[in-house]
């Protein structure tokens, strides 16, 4: 039990720094690095060693999420963001079960929610989309709170990896924020 709760952990937060890597790069929080590629396919691939199904379909909800500040914007592949996100969906369902990519949509979701009520004001400020502000606080808070009790009703372990991982990050990037703030 200790190894698997291990292998979650370190699956889900090098997941979750890809992920992370791969917002900021987007985002353009983080000026372009050539490590940056080989370092997110190097985390990626551990991740994926130690817990596939979660690591793919942590990815692919997150990918999918990503993409809903705008579903109409068309992409390298001449799709839509909305086609995307339901083919990779889709995709997850079919690899590694409804139920794998549902729970980890849920949770990257609520993930996604408690973050964006983090950065509510930094995302007024910059002009970024944020789920707060388009839903509201109590419908989105409640939302996500709903989603996380499910969770750990249906998918305990995986939730409790989900919710060490998240925190790591976190903290991670709160004190690589105070010691870049520090360098200026």
């Amino acid at each position: 039990m200790i190894i698997h709760l291990l292998k979650g952990i370190l699956s889900v937060s090098f997941t979750a720094i890809v992920i992370k890597l791969m917002d900021d790069f987007l985002d353009e929080v983080i000026e372009v690095n050539r490590g940056i590629l080989p370092y997110s396919l190097l985390f990626f691939s551990v991740a994926v060693s130690l817990e596939p199904s979660w690591a793919v379909t942590f990815f692919f909800a997150s990918y999918a999420i990503g993409m809903a500040d705008d579903l109409r914007w068309k992409l390298p592949l001449s799709l839509t963001a909305f086609q995307e996100s339901i083919i990779v969906l889709a995709i997850g369902s079919l690899v590694f079960g409804w139920f794998e990519m549902l729970t980890s949509f849920l949770l990257i979701l609520s993930i996604q929610i408690i973050d964006d009520f983090m950065d509510q004001e930094i995302d007024l400020i910059e002009g970024r989309w944020n789920i707060i502000r388009k839903y509201g606080r109590v419908e989105a808070i409640t939302f996500a709170a709903g989603m996380i009790l499910l969770s750990i009703r249906f998918v305990p372990l995986k939730t409790l990896c989900t919710t060490f991982a998240t925190a790591f990050i976190w903290v991670g990037e709160y004190f690589l924020n105070q010691h870049n703030s520090k360098k200026r």
